[in-house]
């Protein structure tokens, strides 16, 4: 039968049985009559396949609609792969979208009730007010299929994507964490942190240029993950130390031989801090083996 035949029997427009065909996702002919006008063709058959495939589908609208989202954060899932549909405009310039429902639907998500109620945003919050950069939509929800992050809830409530409930701290951690991974600089208070010190001890270190800072296009001096690792390697706390050796920080500064290149008593800093070449050879001396620097994981 003819295309118009088939679409009108399957309920559909005939350019949906169009893109279907196109999309190679019900089988066409193509038949050159003697005026030379060329006709499509599907199986008579195939009329059932169409209705079916057409009625478990979702427009873009639709999808974006029951997502709770823009259309054009459904686009960034279409075009990373997350949702695959089976029309789209990569399928000979398809006016209409149509996206499996079933994949729609494996983005709403059931809750995970906690002990405490932590402050929760929402997804449709967090696109509209952090200024998510690049990628960033995308590695959320990847986070939220792979259990990363998880949906504050109730157990037996399917919530669209757009509206769940995240803890606030611990996905603002999350991004924080993902975008140093990928090289992005942090603040001095976040570098505090990953140290395991004190913001003003780190504010004192980056004064006295023993932590090396930039200036890049966010505001505030910022400290990135070679500076952190340069500091770590090359300096150690006495507070650090004397944990390493279980002995009292005050007992172990007045048995050191070496001098602390910062400390209350030399610069007005809160605490004192070695180079860890200076101490090697001392520790070398008395047997002690030098202690490793944390890594900001570690230390967290």
């Amino acid at each position: 039968m003819t295309l118009k035949q088939a679409a009108k029997k399957a309920g559909v427009a005939p350019s949906t049985v169009r893109h279907f065909i196109r999309a190679k996702v019900i089988a066409g002919n193509q038949i050159e009559l003697p005026s030379g006008r060329k006709m499509r063709s599907v199986d008579e058959q195939s009329f059932a396949e169409i209705a079916i495939l057409a009625k478990g589908c979702v427009t873009l609208d639709q999808a974006a609609k029951q997502l709770v989202l823009p259309k054009s954060r459904v686009r960034e899932l279409i075009a990373d792969g997350v949702l695959k549909p089976l029309v789209s405009r990569m399928h000979g310039n398809a006016t209409a979208w149509l996206i499996p429902k079933q994949q729609v639907q494996a983005l709403f998500f059931t809750g995970t009730e906690v002990m405490h109620s932590p402050p929760t945003i929402n997804v449709r919050y967090i696109l509209k007010y952090w200024h998510l950069r690049e990628g960033e939509f995308i590695a959320l929800v990847r986070a939220l299929l792979g259990n990363q992050l998880k949906p504050v809830g109730k157990l037996n409530e399917s919530v669209p994507l757009g509206n769940i409930q995240l803890d606030e701290q611990q996905t603002w951690q999350w991004l924080a964490e993902m975008r140093y991974a990928d090289g992005a600089s942090v603040s001095v208070d976040q570098a505090a942190k990953r140290l395991g010190l004190k913001q003003q001890v780190v504010y004192d270190l980056v004064r006295l240029r023993l932590l090396t800072t930039i200036q890049d296009h966010l505001p505030g001096r910022r400290v990135t993950q070679v500076s952190l690792d340069d500091f770590q390697a090359t300096y150690v706390s006495l507070a650090e130390y004397a944990k390493s050796e279980k002995r009292a920080p005050r007992c172990l500064l007045q048995a050191l031989q070496v001098k602390p290149v910062s400390g209350p008593m030399i610069d007005g800093s809160r605490q004192y801090f070695f180079r860890r070449s200076d101490l090697y050879g001392e520790l070398s001396g008395n047997g002690a083996s030098l202690i490793a620097p944390s890594s900001p994981n570690e230390m967290e």
